[in-house]
Order: C-alpha cells, then sequence, then structure tokens
C-alpha cells in the first residue's frame, strides 16, 4: 500500500512524504511540497528504498526531522476518545487522542479494520498522511545510480554503526516509552543460586493465576524442526517475571537437571498456569520431551469473545495496549533487520526487556477477560482451551506421507497442467502470459467477445476465477463438435467432452480447471515439497478458522490425489477414519425442532435423505429410487444455503441447464419447506433474530456477530450474503463445536487408557492426527484390539444432546485417507455395537491378521522400477517373480490370489515390502450378506419360490436398495425402471444362491461422497493462523472478487425466502420473477403492462410468472427494471379487492 502526507518540521518547514510498502520492497519519499510520487526526483529530500538491499538518498537531516517527530506522537499518551457509524456500506472507527499540557491531540481513522487517514499536532509541528488510491508499483527510483548502498547494521539514528543484529538497550528505551517496564520485578535469572531462590518463590506462591511462555530461535517448532528453546519465563500476577535461560548465546544458561525440576513444579500447578497462544509452548516444551498442559489461553478466550481475525485484534501486546495504554516491544523493534531475528542472540538487559513482560500480562488479561465471559460460555470455552493441547501434538508429530504415490501423483499433476495449458492455446490462439490479468481481459472480453458478467472493486472487468466460472456455465446455444474426454496419465477424466461441447466459452472451462491445477501445484503439492521431511508433512490447524467456530487447514482443503497418500503413523499402526452420518441434516432438524423428523432419524438403518425424499413425496422408503435420492441429497444440503432453485440447477445440471430443469430445481426446494414447515420457520426466525440482535448462538453458546446488518447503506447483495451466513451459523457452528467436544473426549480417553505412551516408531500408541468438519483421522497401533478403538470411537463421538436425533458414527479401517470415499469399510451402526458388547463380554477380540514379506530380486526390482506401463499390466507381469513369506498371525498362512494382487499393488506403487492380511472386510461383508439373506430367506419361506411373488414383498427401508446395488452392474444397459430392477435382482440372487445360499458383493463406493460434504460444509474456508504472540497471519490472499459470496440469482430469492421484506420481484441470473400469486387474472394484466413499458426484444432479463408454484415465461425481455417499485406495485394490488 502507499501512504501519503505532509509534515510541518521544527522549523516550520512544510514536506510532503509518500511511503509505499509491499512484499519485499519498501520506499520512502520526503520532497518539497508538491512534488509527484516516483516521476520527479528533483524534488526529493530524502529518500529511502529497500529492495534485496537497502539505499539512501539525500539529507538525513530531514529524515531524523521526520523520525522524531513520529516518534514524539507515537510514544505520547493521553485521553482517548472513540467513534463510529456507517457510511456508504462501510464502518468506520475514529479515535481521538488529547493530551493539552503536551499540546497534543491527534485523529486516527479506521475503515472495515484498516487504518485510512492519520493526522495530528504536537506543540507547533503537524503530521499527517492517507492511505493512497493507486497500487503500488515496484519501480526502483529513476535516480537510482545516485543511492548509496545502507549496510544492515548502520542507524543514523543513534549511532554510526552497531556490530550487533539488534538496537541496542539505550536506544531501545530512549525510542520507546518504557518505563513502566522498569518499576517490574523482572529478572534473567543466569546465576544458578538466584533461579533456584526465583523458581522456589514461584513454586511456593499461592497466586491464582501463574504465568508461563516459552522464547525460541524461531517458528519451525514440530517433531523434526530445526528452532530450539532459549528460555522459559515463568511470572507471578502482574508484577513479578523470572526468565530462565537454556540456550542463550550471550549469557550463561541453566543446566538441563534444574530444567527438570522446573517442569515438574510446573506440571504440578498446570490449573494455575496461564498463556497466551499455549499451543505453542506446548509444542516447545514437546521438543524438549516434556508433556506440559496449561490449563488457561487468554488467546483463546479473547477470540470467544470477540470471533474476529482482523490484525491485532488478539495479538497480546495489541491487547495490553489497548488495555493498560502501555508500550510493549515486538521482535521486529529490537532487531535491525525483520529476516535476521534470532533471539538467543540478545543480552541480558534486552530479554529483560522484552520476554518478562509476555507472561504478567496474559495474567493480567486473563483477570480483565473472565468477569466479560457469560456464564453460559464457559463450558464451550474450556473445550477450547484443552482442544488447544490436541492440536498442539496434531501439528507437532505432522502426518506420514508415501513418498512414492506422492511422486507419482506429482508428475501427473505436471502432466495434467501442460495437457491443460496446451489445450487452452490451441483453441484460443493466445501466447501471451495467461497469468496476466490484462493479457487475460483482452483475450476474454475483446477476443472472444464474452459478455462482462463481473468487474473489479476498482471498476476493471474481472479475470477472477469466479467471473471465469460464471462465463464458463454459460450454454452453448449449439453444442460445440468435442467428443473427446480430456484425460490424465492414468486415464481418469480431467474434463468430460459433454461439459466442453455444452459450454458457450469451451476454453474457459479449460482455464477454470488448469488454475485448478495451479493451485494444486502451488498450494499443495509445494507445501508438501517444503515441509516433508523424513516422509512426514508438516502443518499448520486453526482451531477456530472461521468465526463459526469451524476450524481450518491446509490439510482440510487437500485434493483428492494428496488424500490418498496419507497413511498411519508407521506400519505399525492401523489408519481409521470415522465419521458423522448425515450430521448437518440430523443438526437443522434438532435446531428448528422438525419432531417427526428427529423420531425417524433414531433409527441407524434410515437413509436421511431417503428418508426425506420419502416424507417429501409420500412414497415407502423402499420406494424411492437412486435419482430421487440423489436430487433430494443436494436440496438437503442447499437448504442450510438458502440455496435457489438456479442453485441448485447448477449444481445438478452442470453449465447450461435449461429453463425446465431450473422450474423442477425450485419445485423440490418448494416440497421441502412445505413438507418441513418448522425448517421454514426456523430459517425465517434466524433472518429475524440477526436482523434484530446482530448475532447468532450455536446450541453450545458461541456467538458470531453480525454487525454490518445494521449499516443502513448496506447492499441487498451484502445483507443476503449475512442472512444466508446467519441462517447457516448456528448449524455449521453446533457441528464445528460437537466435533470438538468428540475430538477432546478421545483425547482424555486416549491419556486414560495409556495409550498416548510413544511406541517403537516414536509415535503413540494412538493419536488423532486430524479433524476434518465431520470427520477424524485416527492412528490407532495394531496391538490394541480392533473393538476397543471402536469403543473409544463410539463413546467419544456419539454424544447425546437433549432433544435431538442420535449424531451416529460410523469407524471405518482404511489404508489410504482417500479410502475414506468408500462406503464398504464403514462399519455399520448396529454391528458397530454388537462387535464391541462381545468383545467386552469375552474379552477376546474376532478380529484377525496375518502380516508377510513381500520381495523380488534385484535384478527385476530394477526392471520394474524403468517399468512405464500402466500399473495392472505391470502386476500381471511381475506377480510369478514375487515372493510373499508369512512373517507372523493368525489369520491365514497363506495369501489369497486377491491379496497377492493387493500386496503387489502396494509394492509397486509405495514400496511397501509388508502386506497385512485381515478379516476386517470379510466380516463386514459377512455382516450385511447374512442380514440381506436372513430378510430374503425370510420373504422366501413366507411366499415361496417364485421369484416374481417374492419380488412383490421385497419391501424393506435399505435392503431393498442393497439387493439392488449388488446386481446393478448387470443391470447397467437393460433400462429397467425401480419395480423391474427390484424383480430382476430377485431373481438373480436366488438363481445365483439358491434357497438358503448367501452372496457376497461388497457395498458399492459413493463417488459423490467428498463433493456432497464440500456442499455443506463450503471449502472456501480463509486460510489463517495465528502466530506466537496471536498475530494473524494470513497463507493467501483473498480473490479480487473476495466478500461477493453469493451469486446474483440468490440475492432476491434469500431476502424473499427469510421474509424479512416480502419482495414480490427478485432477479435470478438472466431472468426477473414477478410473483403474481395472489393477485386476480384482471391485476396480473396491470403488472404486466407495467412491465410491458419496458420490453427490450434483445434485453439481457427474460420475465417470469410465479403463478400456483408455476414458473409462466411471458415471452418479452427487458434490459433492465426497479424491482422495488414493481414489489410495491405487486404489493399495492394484493390489497385491493380484486
Amino acid at each position: 500500500m502507499i501512504w501519503q502526507g505532509i509534515f510541518i518540521d521544527t522549523k516550520g518547514v512544510i514536506h510532503q512524504f509518500y511511503e509505499a510498502e509491499e512484499h519485499a520492497f519498501y520506499r520512502l519519499d520526503i520532497c518539497v511540497k508538491g512534488t509527484p510520487f516516483i516521476v520527479d526526483p528533483g524534488g526529493v529530500e530524502y529518500s529511502l528504498f529497500k529492495k534485496k538491499a537497502t539505499f539512501t538518498y539525500g539529507d538525513e537531516a530531514v529524515h531524523k526531522e521526520y523520525q522524531d517527530l513520529r516518534d514524539a506522537i507515537y510514544n505520547t499518551q493521553g485521553e482517548e476518545f472513540k467513534e463510529t457509524r456507517w457510511s456508504e456500506g462501510k464502518f468506520y472507527c475514529i479515535t481521538t487522542k488529547v493530551n493539552k499540557a503536551k499540546n497534543f491531540n491527534s485523529r486516527t481513522t479506521v475503515c472495515n479494520g484498516a487504518p485510512v487517514e492519520f493526522e495530528a499536532h504536537i506543540g507547533e509541528q503537524f503530521l499527517q498522511y492517507a492511505k493512497a488510491p493507486q497500487p503500488v508499483l515496484k519501480l526502483d527510483p529513476l535516480n537510482i545510480s545516485e543511492y548509496k548502498e545502507k549496510a544492515i547494521d548502520v542507524s543514523t539514528e543513534d549511532h554510526a554503526t552497531y556490530t550487533t543484529p539488534y538496537y541496542p538497550y539505550e536506544t531501545l528505551v530512549r525510542r520507546y516509552d518504557l518505563k513502566h517496564i522498569e518499576s517490574k520485578d523482572f529478572v534473567v535469572a543466569t546465576d544458578p543460586i538466584i533461579a533456584e531462590r526465583r523458581l522456589k518463590e514461584w513454586y511456593e506462591s499461592d497466586a491464582k493465576f501463574k504465568g508461563f511462555d516459552t522464547e525460541t530461535t524461531g517458528l519451525d517448532i514440530w517433531m523434526y524442526g530445526e528452532d530450539r528453546l532459549t528460555g522459559i519465563i515463568l511470572s507471578i500476577g502482574k508484577d513479578a517475571s523470572t526468565y530462565f535461560p537454556f540456550g542463550m548465546k550471550k549469557m550463561p544458561n541453566l543446566s538441563k537437571a534444574f530444567m527438570d525440576k522446573l517442569m515438574s513444579y510446573c506440571k504440578e500447578q498446570e490449573n494455575r498456569l496461564v498463556a497466551h497462544n499455549k499451543k505453542f509452548d506446548r509444542q516447545v516444551m514437546m521438543m524438549e520431551g516434556y508433556d506440559l498442559r496449561i490449563k488457561w489461553d487468554t488467546m483463546i478466550i479473547s477470540f470467544m469473545l470477540n470471533p474476529i481475525t482482523v490484525k491485532g485484534a488478539h495479538a497480546l501486546k495489541e491487547l495490553m495496549l489497548k488495555l493498560n495504554g502501555k508500550k510493549f516491544l515486538e521482535l521486529v523493534e529490537i532487531f535491525i533487520s525483520a529476516k535476521n531475528i534470532d533471539f538467543s542472540v540478545l543480552p541480558e538487559d534486552i530479554t529483560r526487556l522484552y520476554a518478562c513482560a509476555d507472561s504478567t500480562n496474559a495474567v493480567e488479561l486473563l483477570e480483565y477477560l473472565i468477569p466479560q465471559v457469560p456464564a453460559d460460555m464457559w463450558p464451550i470455552i474450556l473445550i477450547e482451551m484443552q482442544l488447544a493441547d490436541l492440536k498442539a501434538d496434531q501439528e507437532y508429530y505432522g502426518i506420514r506421507v508415501d513418498v512414492q504415490k506422492y511422486k507419482d501423483n506429482f508428475e501427473n499433476c505436471e502432466y495434467v497442467l501442460d495437457m491443460l495449458l496446451s489445450a487452452f492455446r490451441k483453441m484460443t490462439h493466445e501466447d501471451g502470459n495467461i497469468n496476466s490479468a490484462d493479457v487475460l481481459s483482452t483475450l476474454m472480453y475483446d477476443k472472444m467477445g464474452c459478455k462482462v458478467l463481473m468487474r473489479t472493486k476498482t471498476g476493471k472487468r474481472s479475470t477472477s476465477g469466479k467471473a471465469i466460472d460464471k462465463l464458463a456455465s454459460k450454454r452453448a446455444t449449439k453444442p460445440h463438435n468435442i467428443t473427446e474426454n480430456i484425460v490424465d496419465l492414468r486415464g481418469k477424466v480431467v474434463i468430460k467432452a459433454e461439459t466442453l461441447a455444452n459450454s458457450q466459452y469451451p476454453a474457459l472451462v479449460i482455464l477454470s480447471k488448469y488454475r485448478e491445477y495451479v493451485k494444486r501445484k502451488t498450494a499443495f503439492y509445494a507445501r508438501f515439497e517444503r515441509t516433508m521431511k523424513t516422509g512426514r508433512v508438516h502443518f499448520w490447524i486453526n482451531q477456530n478458522g472461521a468465526s463459526s467456530g469451524r476450524q481450518s487447514s491446509p490439510m482440510h482443503q487437500l485434493p483428492p490425489e494428496l488424500k490418498d497418500v496419507i497413511i498411519s503413523d508407521s506400519d505399525l499402526k492401523d489408519l481409521w477414519g470415522p465419521d458423522y452420518s448425515q450430521v448437518e441434516l440430523r443438526m437443522i432438524a434438532f435446531l428448528a425442532g422438525e419432531t417427526e423428523l428427529i423420531e425417524m432419524m433414531k433409527d441407524p438403518s434410515n437413509d436421511v435423505h431417503r428418508l426425506c425424499a420419502s416424507l417429501i413425496t409420500n412414497k415407502e422408503q423402499w420406494e424411492i429410487t437412486k435419482a430421487e435420492r440423489n436430487i433430494k441429497k443436494r436440496v438437503n444440503f442447499g437448504v442450510v444455503y438458502l440455496i435457489s432453485g438456479f442453485g441448485l440447477a447448477g449444481q445438478l445440471y452442470g453449465p447450461g441447464y435449461s429453463d425446465e430443469q431450473r422450474e423442477f430445481c425450485q419445485e423440490q426446494l418448494d416440497a421441502f419447506y412445505n413438507r418441513f414447515k418448522r425448517i421454514d420457520l426456523y430459517l425465517k426466525k434466524n433472518a429475524t433474530r440477526v436482523r434484530e440482535k446482530g448475532y447468532m448462538r450455536t446450541k453450545f453458546n458461541r456467538i458470531k456477530y453480525f454487525n454490518e446488518i445494521f449499516d443502513p447503506d448496506i447492499t441487498n447483495k451484502k445483507r443476503a450474503s449475512l442472512i444466508r451466513q446467519a441462517n447457516n451459523m448456528p448449524v455449521q457452528g453446533t457441528a464445528a463445536d460437537l466435533m470438538k467436544i468428540a475430538e477432546v473426549n478421545m483425547y482424555e480417553w486416549i491419556r486414560e487408557h495409556g495409550w498416548n505412551e510413544l511406541d517403537k516408531d516414536g509415535l503413540p500408541l494412538v493419536r488423532v492426527m486430524l479433524s476434518i468438519h465431520d470427520e477424524v483421522l485416527i492412528s490407532a497401533s495394531r496391538d490394541i484390539a480392533i473393538e476397543e478403538i471402536m469403543d473409544m470411537i463410539t463413546t467419544c463421538m456419539q454424544i447425546e444432546i437433549e432433544g435431538a436425533p442420535p449424531f451416529f458414527v460410523q469407524p471405518a479401517k482404511m489404508s489410504n485417507w482417500g479410502g475414506h470415499s468408500d462406503d464398504a469399510i464403514a462399519v455399520p451402526i448396529p454391528y458397530r455395537d454388537q462387535l464391541v458388547a462381545d468383545y467386552h463380554k469375552t474379552g477376546k477380540s474376532v478380529f484377525k491378521r496375518t502380516f508377510y514379506s513381500v520381495d523380488m530380486d534385484v535384478e527385476k526390482r530394477s526392471e520394474l522400477n524403468n517399468d512405464m506401463r500402466p500399473l495392472k499390466e505391470k502386476i500381471k507381469s511381475y506377480m510369478p517373480y514375487v515372493t510373499f513369506t508369512k512373517l507372523y498371525g493368525d489369520y491365514s498362512d497363506e495369501l489369497s490370489e486377491e491379496g497377492k494382487v493387493t500386496a503387489l499393488d502396494a509394492y509397486i506403487s509405495s514400496g511397501a515390502k509388508t502386506y497385512t492380511d485381515d478379516n476386517y472386510m470379510e466380516l463386514l461383508n459377512a455382516y450385511r450378506d447374512k442380514e440381506l439373506y436372513e430378510y430374503m430367506h425370510g420373504l422366501i419361506e413366507q411366499y415361496g419360490n417364485d421369484p416374481d411373488v417374492v419380488a412383490d414383498h421385497v419391501r424393506h427401508p435399505s435392503l431393498t436398495h442393497e439387493l439392488i446395488d449388488r446386481f446393478k452392474d448387470v443391470m447397467k444397459n437393460l433400462d429397467l425402471d425401480h419395480i423391474e430392477q427390484i424383480h430382476f435382482a430377485t431373481k438373480e440372487y436366488m438363481k445365483k444362491g439358491g434357497v438358503g445360499s448367501v452372496v457376497s458383493a461388497r457395498a458399492e463406493k459413493d463417488e459423490t461422497k467428498v463433493m456432497d460434504k464440500d456442499l455443506f460444509f463450503n471449502q472456501s474456508e480463509n486460510l489463517y493462523q495465528f502466530d506466537k504472540d496471536g498475530n494473524v497471519i494470513y497463507e493467501e490472499e483473498p480473490d479480487e472478487d473476495d466478500g461477493y459470496d453469493i451469486s446474483d440469482s440468490d440475492t432476491d430469492y434469500i431476502l424473499y425466502k427469510t421474509a424479512g421484506i416480502v419482495y414480490k420481484a427478485w432477479r435470478m441470473v438472466n431472468t426477473i420473477v414477478l410473483d403474481v400469486d395472489n393477485l386476480s387474472f384482471d391485476q396480473m394484466d396491470q403488472v404486466i403492462a407495467k412491465v410491458w413499458q419496458h420490453r427490450k426484444d434483445d434485453g439481457f432479463y427474460k420475465v417470469y410468472l410465479l403463478v400456483n408454484g408455476k414458473m409462466v415465461d411471458t415471452k418479452f425481455r427487458v434490459e433492465e427494471l426497479d424491482l422495488n417499485e414493481v414489489s410495491a406495485f405487486i404489493t399495492k394490488l394484493e390489497k385491493m379487492p380484486a
């Protein structure tokens, strides 16, 4: 950004200045008044320029006048007054500070959380600056040859040179107002005798809260991190703090034996310890070999009370400045270069100045925050603070990666990128840089003739991902002659030919997919490359990544092929992936009080999507076809987001859906609301509540504020977006809270059972590796009975809430995270309960396994490594040369042919030299087979051996569909309706198995499961985390259109649906809909006549009437229409007699 302003120096001379700062770029120009920026070096009095190196030009005295004035203003305290207001859709906070004794006053203006203007008077001097509208141009000064390079340790303010990478103590205390620190009982305990005395005083103190903090050489703190502890800070109350050095370079360090003693004291008093971002401190101590669980975390409490993510909102030093107006040093203010920060080199005096205060500040802040916490919020805050320990562990250990498979997938990603780029260039004849907004804008809007659907905030034609996707979804008038799918190295479809053929702009479909793969490479593969050490990937987790309480992490956004490379902690462990069964629908039914639906959800055999379809259509569950279920599933997910018929049609039919398809989708949504009236009412009540109160709560009393809803200048689009978020917040937020409680339950269960002890692989026997919205990844030792793991999962995750349906959890053991989408590996709820109950009775597990080694001679292995044929061909060719040797186990003595294929697959793909053969899937399939057999056998016994007669009675709500699924491949090309499929499957079942036989078949893998989950959890989460001190760090820049998070077609529909305002006219993409359902035919004619005045044959919008729930095409178009005026006209007619 660029700041421009003026200041008056001590001689009364007015100077103009410009300050520009971007990543790896800084420039300060102090000029003669009236000098333009960049283009007139003759008017520059002094300039400081940083770009790799630092350069200066001009009169240092001018710079000193400027710097002294800024320091004087910054360090002058005064009485503060705050004023807030809304203007043109923006929220302003204006802070005025006054000190009459020093003839000082200042005014700071903040817009939407970011400073935009500042001015201050002190004595006869004046400083004023504001944020400039133009972007930063990273240009060298025109007279750069006249600049002098400045050494990194040189300061013109205090000394001619510095021999250290940090400013001396004298400079810091002169530059900043730190007198309040001098009076504190702060000690750097380098002397062992003093250290012992201070530790004893701390331990014996009866203070209710005691501060704990750590300092390190850097932030690379995890299992294979390179940074280390430099010191521990312990404090008593607000005024006494001790820094115990253990890894400093310029002072004596204390012994490891002393650290052991200190940590034993801390362990005893964990419930009294206070930290700010305790997750970091726990990780630091884990690196030193200690298991410390600090109870209190002021950063978490601060966020829970004020769930915003603007910079500084939860940083300890910023919070203390607001609390008591006192300044505390940042490391960037101590070190001369932000790139050269190493705490271990600091001397005792600066260490005392910086380190000791954080610990006492945390205690003081806690005592200030506690009275502000509502009593009903404490339970969820305590859960959040416990959860931080688990998140620390997850970050510390990282996750193991199948390295060979990762490399293969990376190669495939690069192949797809090259292929898509080549296809795009061939289709558009564009050889320029397609990452350039100017190049793309010219191509899209000038050469391709695309209609401008979106603009940037500065008015330029948008080339954002949203703009490209909108254009790519436009349906072609006539399909293009495109018949070949675009596939990857493995033959998997990347873009369907049908999608390209039906898009008006197929090149933009390719560009959209290209951008998706660019993000995969730069955001995901690059992260793995950056952080992967010894086969593990390091990542961060923000346990409050959204103000709704949902967690965020780069690991949540992994594409499917990278989920395939995530495996258990070692070959000694199983990977488990339990998840909540349709948690979002259960949650909204509970919150809305939809009692009939809640009651039917208590039966675990009821599929919720099929159940909803049954209740809406008045069909039995066995009658609901797969197609009907899929449509209802999309409706169910969409309702939470107040989706419109347009949005649902886009999800179901993709680009170019027809008017009939859109009308059908709207009918489906209307049918849902008509059947589930309590949910419909719940959504309306939420909209009313947020309009009146400006906040929403989860069932566990987490709060999210929507203050912008009170802005009188807010746009309809923003209002609709806020209402949608407000409707979603209690559902998604309560589900997020439920998961957090479940994670804490498992964390405590693991510790109570001693499973947190380290295994032979150096990792805990059992640990929760990661949670992702409604699912969890668990690594568990194979020495622990599978039933015990299932017991933990069930007891800890399936939490009972009064009035709610059961939140069923299905355990699932898998080879990698990607396997989670296969429903076949999930243990059915009744069978799960049966297995656990039997284990508790007998103490014996029914699960068995045998371990085999997989090997081939060196020459064949070398030949295999260079073989580029498809995997299936390689397995067939090399199978005769592989040796499978039993190592130990109680399941099998020899691998089956299927087992050999699976083992060789893993050997080729991942280099796995051992294979585990177990009966997990055998038992699951046997249970499913037995369940179906008993049902079918009962029908055969009752109705005889005629398949058609038996088929007439196959009416089970779930087993009917299980039977059909078993023969779906055989029926694929037979064009049978649902009843015919039941009859065909029944005949096949009886013919193949005969009476009393069991037909074994594995359940179908649900290919849409991940996509459907994303519909609810909305993966556009902001990637930000908190640093050690609670400062917000954004991982990626927001999209240029960020904030416009709902489509134009949804805006009016949301406002209409939530009935805060009764809209009778709304806009949806290229259609305007007029609700005339309550008018007579004569009144309808009046409406048509009014709108007809705006008719335009080539107008952008089609005009439809909504009559009796049906969309009626008026057969004319308009270019624009005042919807408020038309809506008011229809409302007026409704009040008049027909």
